[in-house]
This record gives C-alpha cells, sequence and structure tokens, in this order.
C-alpha cells in the first residue's frame, strides 16, 4: 500500500470514521453521542470533562426546545436556516435566554461532528446569539414588587389585553413568592425536597449535588416563607412525591421544572405591562435591599445568604468549603427575617417591623 503511494494510518483512520458516521445520521444520534462523549470524558474542548449536573441540563434543554425540530433531520438536511429557525420560534414565545442557550447546544454538537469527521462545516458556527445578551442589572422596584407579589398570590385578579388570566398553578405561584422572600435560585426553589426542610427549626437545606457551586448551602426560614412551604407540601397532589413542588405532569418521578418559573413570571409581566424580569431578578433586588441603608446588611453576610462563593471571613477555607455548611447562619437568618419584613411591608402584608434598626446596629 505505501508503495502505491497509500497511508495504511490514513485509511484506517478513514475506515473508523465511516463506521462511526454509518451509526450517526440523524440530529438525534448525534446529539446522544455528544452526550456520551462528553459523559465519559473523550470530548473535552475546554480542556475539562463537563459536569454532571451541566449534561442533565443541556439533556433536559435539548428534550424541551430543540428535539421536535430537529432529531428525526439527517446531519446533511440542516443548515443555518433549521438553527435560525428554531431559535427564532423560541423567541416569538417570550424564550429568550433558552434561545441562546440552544443555540450554543447545537453549535456545540455540530463542533464534535466536525471533530468526528462527521461533517464538514458547523451550521451553527458564526451565526449570533438569537437574544441581545445584556447585563443583569434588572431590579424591580416597590412598586412591581408589590404588582407581581399580588398576581402571583391571586393570578385570576391580573388580566391581559384579552381579559384572560396567565395560568398559573398554586404551587408555582407559591415557588415565586419563595424566590422572592428566600433569595435563592430558580432551580433550588423548584427542586426543593421535603427531606431538606426542617420544619421543627426552620431551616432548608440545599444539598451540594443540587447547588449551582456544589457547595451544600442552608437557608434559615422566616415565618413567612416557613409557612408558605407549610402551604405547598399541603396542596401537594402526589403525596407519595419527594418533592415540595411536584411536577403535575411526570406523578412523584420529578419537580417541577425551573422553566415554569421563568416563563410565569414572562407571563405575569407581559399581563402587567411592566418591563420583563425573570426569578433572579427576584433574587438580585432583594440582595440589592440588604446590602442598602433600607436594611444595612454588609455585603459579606449578602454573599452568605445567596451562597456565593467568598473568602471564609477569616475562617478556614477547608473548614468553609467541606464542613460547616451553617456558618453565619445567625446572621443569614437575621438578614433574611429583615428582608422578609421589609418585602411584606412593601406588598402590604404587615408593618415594617423593629428588626430593620436592630440588623443595623449588629451588622
Amino acid at each position: 500500500m505505501v508503495e502505491s503511494g497509500k497511508d495504511p494510518a490514513e485509511l484506517e483512520r478513514k475506515a473508523e470514521a465511516d463506521a462511526r458516521a454509518q451509526k450517526i445520521k440523524t440530529f438525534d444520534d448525534l446529539i446522544q453521542a455528544y452526550f456520551t462523549a462528553c459523559e465519559n470524558g473523550t470530548w473535552t474542548p475546554k480542556g475539562k470533562r463537563k459536569r454532571d449536573r451541566t449534561i442533565k441540563s443541556e439533556r433536559e434543554l435539548y428534550d424541551r426546545h430543540i428535539k421536535a425540530d430537529l432529531a428525526r433531520l439527517s446531519l446533511g438536511e440542516i443548515g443555518r436556516t433549521q438553527v435560525k429557525a428554531l431559535t427564532r420560534r423560541m423567541l416569538a414565545s417570550g424564550i429568550t435566554t433558552q434561545s441562546n442557550h440552544a443555540h450554543a447546544l447545537i453549535r456545540q454538537a455540530f463542533s464534535y461532528a466536525v471533530e468526528e469527521e462527521l461533517v464538514a462545516i458547523n451550521p451553527a458556527m458564526g451565526l449570533a446569539s438569537p437574544a441581545p445578551k445584556k447585563a443583569r442589572e434588572r431590579v424591580l422596584s416597590d412598586e412591581e414588587l408589590k404588582a407581581v407579589w399580588s398576581a402571583f398570590k391571586d393570578p385570576s385578579s391580573v388580566k391581559d389585553d384579552n381579559e384572560v388570566s396567565p395560568q398559573i398553578s398554586e404551587g408555582v405561584g407559591i415557588a415565586i413568592r419563595l424566590t422572592a422572600l428566600l433569595l435563592q435560585r430558580r432551580g433550588e426553589i423548584a427542586t426543593m425536597r421535603v427531606e431538606d426542610v426542617d420544619l421543627a427549626l426552620g431551616v432548608w437545606t440545599i444539598p451540594g449535588d443540587r447547588a449551582k457551586n456544589g457547595r451544600p448551602h442552608a437557608v434559615p426560614l422566616p415565618p413567612a416563607a416557613l409557612q408558605l412551604i407549610k402551604d405547598a407540601i399541603e396542596v401537594r397532589n402526589q403525596a407519595a412525591s419527594p418533592y415540595v413542588f411536584p411536577s403535575p405532569r411526570r406523578e412523584g418521578a420529578a419537580s417541577i421544572h425551573p422553566d415554569a418559573l421563568t416563563r410565569s413570571m414572562g407571563a405575569v409581566m407581559k399581563a402587567l405591562k411592566l418591563a420583563l424580569a425573570g426569578p433572579h431578578d427576584l433574587r438580585r433586588t432583594g440582595a440589592t435591599a440588604l446590602s442598602s441603608e433600607r436594611v444595612g446588611v454588609s455585603p459579606f453576610i449578602v454573599s452568605q445568604v445567596l451562597n456565593h462563593i467568598t473568602d471564609a471571613g477569616g475562617g478556614s477555607a477547608t473548614t468553609r468549603r467541606h464542613y460547616n455548611i451553617n456558618l453565619y447562619a445567625a446572621e443569614k437568618r437575621r438578614a433574611l427575617e429583615a428582608w422578609e419584613g421589609l418585602l411584606l411591608e412593601i406588598v402590604g402584608e404587615k408593618a415594617r417591623p423593629a428588626n430593620i434598626i436592630q440588623m443595623r446596629s449588629q451588622s
């Protein structure tokens, strides 16, 4: 073969590529191969293996937003037109950030296909992100907070231009209000488990495998937040579910999807004719108030409340990371109680509590 001008190694490599191509014909074949390669570490485009939580999120994104449009198409049928049509459809439905994520996942899958010599061109490469990427700076005003709180407490009180109220379940209504009170991430709220909530002590412990930064986090529960969790547990339709907010579509097997909170917020903001805001904006709004003169909590304690990765406040970083998830528990409780008091005053449910003054003296 060498004497005839052929390269045996090149021919063997081509044969292996042809064999792979025979198994990967549709986009669904490609995406499953991509997920497998990410899981076993054979595909690490950024030089490090993807976290299991990231791959799980990508699988959910594919099943929810991409599969119906692209799964059955052959790789040769997918071009820039098909990719743009999918993301534009998502945008037209009010799905912004996830449309960017969908575009990124398609691009990554085809980058894997190019590397494996399944295709010559990545159809998603070079396309601009579908939704403009804006700096996260949305902070709701007191008037907006009151309107949003009221809408999720009683969705029937909100009407759009067609005199139709947003379809929001009682569970989602409670979850959004808990997001506003506890300032935790939407995914952590949505996947809250009954076993992780100590109703007697008033503490919710977020396990590391469900926290964004992988670090366990103890969240003190002020009175109103604790009552909302009790209400959510009571109204669950599936007593066998381990989740505080079980999915109405998958009996007992899953929690509500975090996207449900974002979609509901979008629907409410639209019906109220307010600028778009999501669950993360509620988190930012509360954090901003905590560190302002309205409450007066130190930025360090605000970071502890939000479970941001910061220094250990003078303590051992190893202890902070691995052992003491209750560090600054008293300070976090005072901060969340003060924020709850202020928020309930803003939405008109109680008078401003005296602990705002106490917080300033203790910070």
